[in-house]
């Protein structure tokens, strides 16, 4: 059931009439900030339909909030972090195990997530440092949210807010805490850090992966400079305006308002990064403030990171794409109605696709078509990333 920790379960859904007993598996982690959402998020019966029997779709469930993302040093010591890390991780190793018994590849999962399902994908190519001969064998991560990862003071801080709310000196204590107490008592450290001056920005979803120096060693950032990832193939996209779904609408203007509102990423940036963060963005260039703020907000925490993972992917010499979606909304998580909706056929869908190795001598404009996202690009994906080439023809 959600809301307790007797969640982990996880979907699978097969065609009535298989192309064959060995199809290749995608599996979907959901978004939802790390905080909400269920494997039921995404539901893969439009895909499954799509596909013609030649996929098999899995959807799994992992401990959210402060069950799966509680971070501090008494954890450290007497717990495991990124305990929501390894209950996907925990799903893909099943999923690969029994593969055959439900008619799947397990030598061909492709691993998926969008938001905080396609951060949850990252992370899984980056834990321990990058683990050789995983579970999947590709990765499609869409529009990425990689939560602000917090440094150990902040981590240590939400760790004695919660104790504080919940009225425990310490983590035996919050083990032996009902599902509602512990859920009240989340709640009041969400109310204060929100509403504290200072405290955490809008789009910001409290918990998330942390730097644990175990499962997760280091910022993704640092880890995909220094080659600390899992080598497989990816595609990795993000939508037209990303940072509108995480820009307040209701912020003033005043230089003072959106000076806190960086802060709130950014809590210890110096004011020499503030000017050099208005130089590169002017008013001038914007008609309003939130739009200049839904810019920079959508360029630190998706834009820019699909780019330096992409890049970071091609360099090793990756089979590895960059897709940026406009159509629809263009917002953020603008493609799930083309790959998840009941009913899109005969939707005209523009988008526009970079190979990566090629990002400055090559771009390659894929104009308005009839036929479905799924055939122009889930299914090259399952079968071969490379094969995504055909798309350019």
């Amino acid at each position: 059931p959600v809301g307790t920790e007797d969640c982990l379960l996880l979907n699978i859904q097969v065609p009535a009439n298989p192309q064959s007993d060995n199809l290749p598996i995608l599996l979907q982690i959901h978004g939802g900030g790390y905080v909400k959402n269920n494997a039921d998020a995404n539901p893969g019966d439009f895909l499954i339909k799509q596909s013609s029997g030649s996929i098999v779709y899995v959807s799994i469930q992992y401990r959210l909030g402060v069950y799966g993302f509680l971070s501090s040093s008494e954890i450290k010591e007497n717990g495991v972090a990124n305990v929501g890390l390894l209950d996907q991780r925990a799903a893909i190793q099943w999923t690969q195990r029994h593969a055959r018994a439900f008619g799947g590849d397990p030598n061909n999962i492709t691993i998926t997530g969008g938001s905080a399902g396609g951060g949850s994908v990252v992370s899984q190519m980056i834990m321990w440092g990058g683990v050789p001969n995983p579970p999947f064998r590709a990765v499609i991560a869409e529009y990425p949210w990689m939560q602000p990862f917090k440094n150990a003071t902040t981590l240590e801080a939400q760790y004695r807010y919660l104790l504080t709310a919940a009225g425990c000196n310490d983590l035996a204590c919050l083990r032996g805490l009902s599902i509602e107490t512990l859920a009240n008592a989340t709640q009041l450290v969400y109310n204060d850090a929100y509403n504290a001056p200072g405290g955490y920005g809008y789009g910001d979803f409290y918990f998330g992966p942390a730097v644990d120096g175990d499962i997760i060693r280091d910022l993704p950032s640092n880890e995909f400079k220094n080659g600390h990832f899992t080598k497989v193939p990816l595609l990795i996209d993000r939508d037209g305006y990303e940072g509108v779904a995480f820009s307040n609408k209701t912020m003033g203007n005043s230089t003072r308002e959106q000076v806190v509102d960086i802060m709130s990423i950014f809590p210890y940036a110096k004011q020499s990064f503030i000017d050099r963060l208005f130089e590169l963005y002017p008013q001038s260039a914007y008609n309003s403030t939130f739009f200049r703020r839904a810019q920079w907000f959508g360029d630190f925490i998706i834009e820019c990171p699909t780019y330096y993972m992409a890049s970071a992917a091609a360099d090793h010499g990756l089979p590895t794409y960059k897709l940026m979606f406009y159509a629809g909304t263009e917002l953020h998580s603008a493609t799930f109605p083309y790959l998840y909706a009941t009913n899109n056929e005969g939707k005209s869908v523009p988008f526009h696709i970079v190979r990566v190795p090629c990002i400055v001598c090559r771009d390659i404009h894929v104009q308005r078509h009839n036929r479905n996202l799924y055939e122009r690009l889930v299914r090259p994906c399952l079968s071969c990333l490379t094969t995504i080439d055909t798309l350019l023809s």
